[in-house]
């Protein structure tokens, strides 16, 4: 039997800061990823604001048609808040699995929200 002997409270911060680091998230036609110190930075994004930070959409999908972008915040799908980018992923699997053809998304650009549905490939 092999042991490794460390720090419990480094083992702990690993496993939750991980996670978050994981790489973004790509759904239709939005990369999607983690809203940190550094992304509320670059983005400008205040503390208060939960949800997911959308990296960047692509010029020809309908999220772009339906005015999302970088930048923005998903702080629900389905009326249910979301955290992190498996969670929107996941959400939306969710309704595709109900049969619905689309999802609604609360979306929070400059600390004003609106609702955008999108359908579901």
């Amino acid at each position: 039997m092999k042991v490794e002997v460390g720090r419990l409270e480094e083992a702990e911060t690993a496993a939750l800061v991980a996670p978050e680091q994981a790489a973004p998230e790509t759904l239709q036609g939005m990369e999607l990823g983690v809203l940190d110190e550094e992304t509320r930075n670059a983005f400008n994004i205040p503390d208060d604001i939960r949800g997911v930070l959308v990296l960047s959409v692509e010029g020809d999908s309908e999220a772009f048609t339906k005015g999302i972008r970088g930048g923005d915040v998903i702080a629900e799908v389905g009326q249910q808040p979301v955290r992190s980018p498996s969670d929107v992923v996941a959400r939306v699997a969710e309704a595709a699995e109900a049969g619905r053809k689309s999802v609604l998304l609360l979306v929070n650009r400059g600390g004003d929200e609106s609702f955008i549905a999108i359908s579901i490939e």
